[in-house]
């Protein structure tokens, strides 16, 4: 998104009503979460299942060439690609559509002026109601902005969606934003399964302690190795809920949502069965930023760090240019450019998504320690903002000690067959790719696993891998 000059004037919205057209303000990126959120997507969202080739190692497609419209266009609302794999792009009704056919000329796509609302308004409006405090306090669980709908879409506890509709009509006016019916997702790390051994490849399973021996830990997974090949330094790449001290002490069963349960947590990859004796030490993010923040208004909750305007800390979002989503390194001996594609199989990597990801893309495959490498995800919104659980307590009795809002992150969806569970969180979202000489079984690094619901059968979250670069300048490591 770019900055939009403020205009006065008014126009018919999708209600009928007149109303002033909203000051947009910047918002870098689409639509956010952070670990493990949940959120329903319309109906029509939910029944996109476009077909894109997967096997394409890049393709105009791409949406960073797609999202030059939105900077070129300032009658743009919004684009997906739609069930043939065609491009559809929208513009606001009674507008002309020569700007955006210019702005992609020569990408297949079909440019139609019947949009009520400009994307620029949309991100606008989702504004005005992106934070923690509002959407808490109304039974909100996510919001984002529904580019096939032309609205802001708005997912609330199915007791309070009343409730949440009037509060958000009385900030942005009727019609511009529709809630419906959402669940809270759960964050997914758990005991240690896999091992890998130096130098460490993406989407392998890790523990997390506090100190080299102790019974609590942490299990997760990673998603892809990270190289400053100018410093010497390799990270492997994870979840910021993984690293976070906010889940409280391991109890047997559970983490206590109460107190602290690791800072700057030491990395390990197998341990006995007892958990208490660990082996293979890999490293630990001491010293390394993650993307995640304590509010200073609810004691160890974690939020995505923020531009400062909502009472937590501005660094990370300044680096990111945006909400930095859901992430967090673990810094290591060395790293090699692969990620496990199956137990014992390695695929190489050879590039990474320098942007979201577009909503209908179904090209999207995850790979973690619990449930293994899988396809079948489908793009619902990015840049979407959400709550999730810490603890199984949050699903029917949400409070300040036990869930998280967090910005900046992809939604996708899969209509069968496996869904991600407890141990994945921190896991690889990728695409198959063909190598530049054209050799399958390649790899393009998209995003970081941060958890998901039941909601539409399998709602996944994930933040995307540019905010990752970008906030620890250590680029994918890629052939």
């Amino acid at each position: 998104m770019v900055n939009q000059p403020k205009d006065t004037r008014t126009r018919t919205g999708k209600d009928g009503s007149r109303r002033g057209r909203l000051f947009v303000v910047t918002l870098v990126g689409a639509v956010c979460i952070f670990a493990l959120l949940l959120a329903s997507t319309s109906q029509a969202s939910a029944n996109l299942t476009p077909a894109v080739a997967a096997t394409s190692a890049g393709s105009p497609l791409e949406p960073s060439v797609l999202r030059s419209i939105e900077s070129s266009a300032n009658n743009y609302a919004g684009s997906w690609i739609d069930d043939n794999g065609r491009v559809q792009v929208r513009v606001v009704a009674g507008s002309s559509t020569t700007m955006a056919r210019e702005a992609a000329a020569g990408i297949k796509m079909t440019v139609r002026a019947d949009a009520g609302f400009t994307y620029a308004e949309l991100t606008a409006a989702m504004s005005l109601i992106d934070n923690a405090s509002f959407t808490a306090a109304h039974g909100i669980v996510s919001v984002f902005v529904d580019e096939l709908q032309n609205q802001v879409a708005v997912t609330a506890f199915p007791t309070r969606m009343a409730e949440a509709q009037r509060a958000v009509d009385r900030i942005v006016g009727k019609g511009l934003a529709v809630v419906g019916p959402g669940q809270m997702t759960f964050l997914q790390s758990g005991p240690d399964r896999y091992r890998d051994r130096y130098p460490y490849t993406g989407a392998s399973s890790i523990s997390l302690g506090p100190s080299r021996s102790g019974a609590t830990r942490k299990r997760c997974s990673t998603a892809f190795p990270l190289q400053r090949s100018g410093h010497g330094k390799s990270f492997m790449l994870t979840a910021a809920h993984c690293t976070e001290g906010w889940e409280g002490a391991w109890t047997g069963s559970g983490y206590s949502p109460n107190e602290p349960f690791q800072e700057n947590p030491y990395a390990f990859t197998s341990s006995t069965a007892a958990l208490t004796v660990w082996t293979n030490y890999i490293g630990t993010n001491v010293g390394y930023a993650d993307s995640v923040c304590p509010s200073r208004d609810h004691p160890h909750r974690l939020f995505t760090c923020s531009n400062g305007s909502t009472g937590y800390s501005s660094t990370e979002y300044s680096i990111v240019g945006a909400f930095p989503g859901d992430v967090a390194v673990v810094r290591v001996a060395g790293v090699e450019p692969y990620m496990w594609t199956d137990r014992n199989v390695r695929s190489p990597i050879y590039y990474a998504q320098e942007s979201d990801p577009m909503n209908g893309d179904t090209t999207l495959c995850f790979s973690g320690q619990t449930t293994g490498n899988w396809c079948g995800l489908t793009v619902r919104a990015s840049n979407v903002s959400s709550w999730s659980c810490s603890n199984t307590a949050c699903a029917t009795n949400p409070t300040d000690t036990n869930r998280h809002y967090i910005q900046g992150r992809v939604m996708a969806t899969k209509s069968r067959g496996t869904c991600t569970k407890s141990g994945d969180s921190g896991g690889a979202i990728y695409k198959p790719a063909r190598s530049p000489s054209g050799a399958a079984g390649a790899i393009r690094a998209v995003g970081v696993h941060n958890g998901s619901s039941a909601a539409n059968y399998c709602t996944v979250f994930f933040t995307p891998v540019w905010r990752a670069v970008k906030l620890f300048a250590a680029p994918v490591a890629h052939k």
